[in-house]
């Protein structure tokens, strides 16, 4: 006789019952251990051939991912095992848009920072807000929604063959003068830039929008 043995791919969310809701429970426990702070599961999905109510299961070996997830090798009596995936969410601070940002369109003061359920999938996407009044919406942003990074852009303040104006400071002198840019920069980047008259090259600190300070 022929046994036919089905692979049962089994979805928790964890408000599943008995050994379904303590193996989300024992992966969330063992995840905050990992990440050193709460965490909220997302979703739990197993693969087994046998009942999962059986006892004597452990996790055996944890590996996170880059996609941000865990992987839990669960292991029980008579030698079985089988893999857990398991998603997940932890608290962080983001900018959340307040108004609603059409593509194109600065960020100015268009969002609030507040702490809310971050998907460990989204994690590096998360934009740093000390940056985004500089930013320029990528896409449109509707209101209520965190911002994340690919979603922006920060644009060129100084652009390669422009004239800018350079602020040279030496105590309390303040010099201005126009220079060639020689590279595109961003605010805080180092420029180099080329008197135009002596053809001297130094370099400058953007610190506006065509505005450059002499370092």
């Amino acid at each position: 006789m022929f046994r036919l043995v089905f692979v049962i791919v089994l979805v928790v969310f964890c408000a599943g019952l008995s050994r379904a809701g303590s193996l989300c429970e024992v992966a969330q426990a063992i995840i905050e251990n990992r990440l050193r702070e709460s965490v909220r599961i997302d979703s739990c999905s197993y693969y087994s051939n046998r009942d999962v109510e059986d006892d004597g299961c452990f996790v055996e070996k944890i590996i996170s991912s880059s996609s941000g997830v865990f992987n839990l090798r669960v292991k029980c009596d008579k030698n079985r095992s089988f893999w857990m995936v398991v998603s997940y969410s932890v608290k962080r601070k983001v900018a959340i848009a307040r108004s609603y940002i059409a593509r194109g369109d600065p960020v100015g003061d268009k969002y609030t920072v507040e702490e809310d359920w971050v998907s460990g999938r989204d994690l590096y996407k998360i934009a740093v807000p000390d940056y985004l009044r500089d930013a320029v919406a990528r896409k449109n942003i509707d209101k209520g929604s965190i911002i994340y990074s690919n979603d922006l852009y920060i644009p060129y303040m100084v652009r390669r063959n422009e004239l800018v104006k350079v602020i040279y400071r030496d105590g309390a002198v303040v010099v201005e003068m126009t220079a060639i840019a020689k590279d595109n920069g961003r605010l805080g980047d180092t420029v180099k830039l080329q008197n135009p008259t002596s053809g001297i090259i130094f370099a400058g600190k953007v610190v506006g929008s065509k505005i450059v300070e002499a370092m």
